[in-house]
């Protein structure tokens, strides 16, 4: 998949941050507002169907940026006014609710985009709602109740121009066909049960536990610091990325960062103990970890079709629980032990989850013995959408593509430039067309995520339908390094079982 051009337009998710920052000492206490956080996630989880309809021309994020103007006002009025305090406390559900659709529906953005061109536009509003805040912070706070009337409706005319702006992504071809296929295979699917089994739960829970962890030693935050540690999450990520998209797949950079925040959130908690550096770099873990986050489930849509909304409804329903158990944990460890959040008992709990999510995340990517050991059906022909494939011509050397099913140089088959279906005269044309075709995606997903040549050749195997026992005798290669390589693929591709696989190599973006 090709590069994204970037536009200004695209970063408008940063206001949503500033004004965000600039309303936190007037959003009344509690724990409150975090479940109406995880209620208006879940309310995405449940509803999809309905709010992707109806947001076709992005009505409902113009409708939330009213409620949140509204909310930002009435928060001012009510802090200016102590007869009105009772106000602040309404309306603090409704502002902290409308922040968290505003970035669920800022993702409708993300999902039409590669997974690069998202991590740095994600992370660059990031850095815009850090700069932004501390820019405003310097201004007298009698103009903070204009300024955050006007923020929300900005950021939504910044992603309605995004939107209308970036073509809607190519999913997967035939779709109908293809649940079909899924469905002869016994998985017995509902619509919404088909979305539940592409989310990625392992590496969701893994995050979780994170952010878990981060919940429970961050009880005494501050909105600058959660700025300032957004901004700084924001540049380590465009940074990382930058310097190591060339060589490493996405989805490793984003699994070897996620080692990295574990690896320090275990470092500081148990040599630099807790102060106002550590609480920094945990902020800056937290930014981090979500920012990993919303990427992979943005581009797990991006690659599979799944609704946007609905995947990042369950993440941000997952990580605002998590993250409030965390809290109330932190508090209960505060009463029982009489001690502050620094005490080595929160410090060593904290260290130990931090340590299972590193387990957790280890076995993500570990292909299950079932998925090693399985033999699946070709996939049918007439699910390629050939209409965009380019057409096949036999270039006489289909004899060496046969004798050898990795020959990946000598398919035997020559594109051309015209976009037309091709012709097949015969069932054995029809099935050298079909390894051409296998050939040619496998060898374009290789190249995408850097997968190695021996890589290469194991995934177009499996794509085929070949079992881990097929797979040792083909290559000459023992069954251990089978299941060693299968695992590697399923890193850097961001998959987790053959299903996915599948519909990866059945999935076409243009370029």
């Amino acid at each position: 998949m090709g590069k994204t051009k970037l536009s200004f337009f695209f970063f408008g998710l940063g206001f949503a941050f500033i004004w965000k920052g600039l309303t936190a000492p007037y959003v009344s206490p509690g724990f409150q507002n975090t479940i109406i956080q995880i209620v208006v996630a879940l309310a995405f989880v449940l509803f999809w169907k309905p709010l992707e309809r109806f947001n076709k021309n992005q009505q409902v994020i113009w409708i939330v940026a009213a409620l949140s103007s509204l909310s930002n006002m009435c928060l001012f009025i009510g802090a200016a006014n102590p007869d009105l305090a009772y106000v602040s406390n309404l309306v603090s559900g409704f502002a902290t609710g409308s922040f968290m659709a505003f970035v669920i529906l800022w993702s409708e953005l993300y999902v039409r985009m590669n997974a690069v061109s998202a991590c740095y536009v994600f992370s660059a509003s990031y850095i815009l709602g850090s700069a932004g805040y501390f820019m405003f912070a310097l201004l007298p706070q009698s103009f903070y109740p204009g300024i955050t009337l006007i923020l929300p409706f900005l950021s939504a005319a910044f992603i309605t121009i995004s939107l209308r702006s970036t073509p809607e992504p190519k999913i997967l071809s035939r779709q109908n066909s293809m649940e079909s296929f899924q469905s002869n295979r016994v998985i017995q699917t509902t619509a919404s049960l088909y979305h539940f089994k592409l989310v990625p739960w392992a590496t969701l829970i893994s995050l979780s536990l994170v952010i878990f962890c981060e919940g429970f030693i961050r009880l005494h935050t501050t909105p600058s610091l959660d700025l300032l540690s957004a901004g700084i999450g924001g540049c380590i990520t465009i940074i990382v990325v930058f310097l190591f998209n060339r060589h490493y797949s996405i989805f490793s950079i984003y699994r070897i960062s996620l080692i990295v925040v574990i690896s320090c959130i275990v470092f500081v908690l148990l040599i630099l103990g807790y102060g106002l550096y550590s609480q920094i770099l945990i902020n800056v873990s937290c930014t981090l970890t979500m920012t990993i986050l919303v990427l992979i489930l943005c581009d797990r849509s991006y690659r599979f079709g799944v609704s946007v909304l609905f995947l990042n409804g369950i993440g941000r329903s997952f990580t605002q629980t998590m993250f409030l158990l965390g809290s109330l944990t932190g508090m209960g460890i505060e009463v029982i032990t009489n001690m502050p959040n620094h005490s080595a008992a929160i410090i060593l709990a904290a260290a130990a989850v931090a340590a299972l999510s590193f387990i957790v995340l280890m076995r993500s990517s570990r292909p299950s013995k079932n998925d090693i050991a399985m033999q699946t059906p070709s996939i049918p022909l007439d699910l390629f959408d050939l209409e965009s494939t380019p057409i096949l011509k036999k270039t006489g050397n289909t004899s060496d593509a046969s004798s050898s099913p990795i020959k990946f140089k000598s398919t035997g088959w020559q594109t051309e430039d015209t976009q037309i279906e091709p012709a097949l005269s015969s069932s054995q044309d029809a099935s050298e067309l079909l390894h051409s075709i296998m050939r040619q995606r496998c060898e374009k997903i290789s190249e995408e995520y850097h997968l190695s040549e021996r890589e290469c050749e194991v995934l177009y195997l499996l794509a085929t339908g070949n079992s881990g026992r097929t797979i040792q005798e083909l290559l000459t290669i023992s069954y251990n390094t089978v299941k060693t390589h299968m695992q590697h693929i399923y890193t850097k591709l961001g998959i987790h079982s053959r299903k996915e696989l599948e519909l990866l190599v059945l999935s076409d973006h243009d370029e």
